[in-house]
């Protein structure tokens, strides 16, 4: 499966790595490509013990700005004995901390900063540009020159914002702060922004650039509608991959398990979320998230866009993987619903899901539709949380588990208007939902008492 990554402007980014054990010195390295969640450097050759699997330190130098990573060496391509490419996952990502104005900012990477213009105050036709530092709930913080003149403390600005990958958006914000600081060797100005006028979609929109370049794990912090998701089996828990530990288990779930799909390439990994159904501590599933945005995606490659929306309204998920004993399926279905009620929004709510012919008739129940490709034995369902109540065979338990919190978002944030035959069958699941909930608990207690009366 060919798949092609982004590559970078080689000439403006300088890059430097080192093993970790023992603390080496530092040694240049050339960037390849490079996503949210990791780095690829191309033509290594070094004297250092670069392993698969071993720790480093990554220093990326971005415009005269350096950032500095703790990553996890989990690719190596060995072209010759001193010629090969090493890909590395940043496992310890930059911290949220507590905003000024309360609450938790996320901080934006600094080779993906949303850029933002606004009209001079007192000026016509004349604008300031802007960089966003960090996003949270209430505001942004803004960065911009000092010679920037008439920003007073209290002034309002309409921002037009360019999320990186995402797209653009428009907010109002108040400058409730604004200070001199150091950035880069350079005196610059930082304007703290509370939010006065922002809309849904807006919030949408951040929230999905937060998903793809920060720590954050769920949307419903930016989102004003709780759409928190609770799993059905109170023993499992679900989490983004967020330490090196987690990322070993599952490596090691995928040298186990039957189940891995045909995505082997673990370079995919710097450019993906990578999801994790554990049951106590050990890791029981997982799946790859992807925004095709990031790069040619497989469905894209093997000519489905005449059947699919547009990438960037699609998430796509991959390399669905179980433990080998695993029988029941509620881990794989709960932890879909996961992913599912965390990533798709009003800009996304399109699915692709490559899954194994286990797991066909799982991806039947919630209501998504087969997509017939040629030259591949893999098959690629597709669906909606809305449209996937009609003309599916959706199971009502299934589906609700699956789509209900996103479906609801959908529709209170007007994304979507439900009408017609699709109005009354989603009362009709809504209605059906908690009954075959309650069926299933009872059945999940009586499975429970079974293996405790057979121990």
């Amino acid at each position: 499966m060919a798949i092609t990554l982004p590559t970078i402007e080689r000439a403006r980014i300088s890059a430097r790595i080192r093993v970790r054990a023992g603390q080496a010195d530092y040694v240049d390295a050339t960037v390849n490509r490079i996503g949210p969640l990791g780095v690829e450097f191309c033509n290594f050759h070094n004297d250092q013990n670069f392993q698969l699997g071993c720790e480093v330190d990554v220093e990326i130098a971005d415009a005269g700005e350096t950032t500095r990573f703790g990553g996890f060496i989990i690719a190596i391509d060995q072209f010759s004995p001193e010629d090969r490419n090493l890909a590395v996952r940043f496992l310890a990502e930059p911290s949220t901390d507590d905003d000024r104005r309360g609450g938790t900012r996320w901080i934006c990477p600094t080779m993906y900063l949303p850029v933002a213009m606004a009209p001079t105050p007192g000026r016509f036709n004349e604008f300031v540009r802007f960089q966003v530092r960090n996003i949270s709930k209430d505001g942004l913080e803004l960065h911009t020159d000092l010679k920037v003149a008439n920003l007073l403390k209290g002034m309002m600005l309409k921002l037009t914002i360019s999320l990186p990958l995402i797209g653009d958006t428009s907010v109002i914000v108040k400058a409730v702060r604004i200070d001199v600081t150091s950035n880069a060797g350079n005196e610059i100005l930082s304007i703290g922004g509370s939010f006065v006028e922002i809309d849904l979609q807006a919030r949408d929109l951040l929230a999905q650039y937060l998903l793809q370049f920060s720590t954050m794990d769920s949307p419903d912090d930016m989102r004003v509608s709780n759409n928190a998701f609770v799993p059905v089996d109170r023993d499992l828990t679900f989490s983004y991959i967020r330490s090196e530990s987690d990322y070993k288990e599952l490596l090691e779930l995928r040298r186990n398990s039957e189940s891995s799909q045909n995505y082997p390439s673990h370079l995919l990994d710097i450019y993906s979320r990578l999801a994790l159904a554990k049951r106590g501590d050990v890791v029981v599933a997982s799946v790859r998230v992807s925004f095709p945005d990031h790069f040619s995606s497989s469905t894209a490659a093997r000519g489905a866009l005449d059947v699919l929306p547009r990438q960037d309204q699609l998430v796509e998920l991959t390399d669905i993987i179980a433990a080998e004993k695993l029988k029941d399926p509620r881990p794989v279905l709960e932890l879909l619903a996961f992913v599912l009620c965390t990533n798709l929004s009003g800009q996304r709510p399109y699915v692709t899901c490559h899954a194994g012919e286990e797991y066909a008739a799982l991806m039947k129940k919630i209501g998504m539709k087969q997509i017939e490709l040629q030259d591949t034995d893999i098959p690629i369902f597709f669906g909606h949380p809305i449209d996937s109540v009609s003309g599916t065979g959706a199971h009502p338990f299934y589906w609700n588990l699956a789509w209900g919190k996103v479906a609801k978002y959908l529709e209170e944030t007007h994304a979507v208007v439900p009408a017609g035959v699709t109005r009354v069958m989603l009362k009709i699941y809504r209605m059906l939902g908690p009954i075959t909930l309650f069926q299933s608990r009872v059945l999940t207690l009586k499975k429970i008492q079974n293996h405790k009366s057979e121990k």
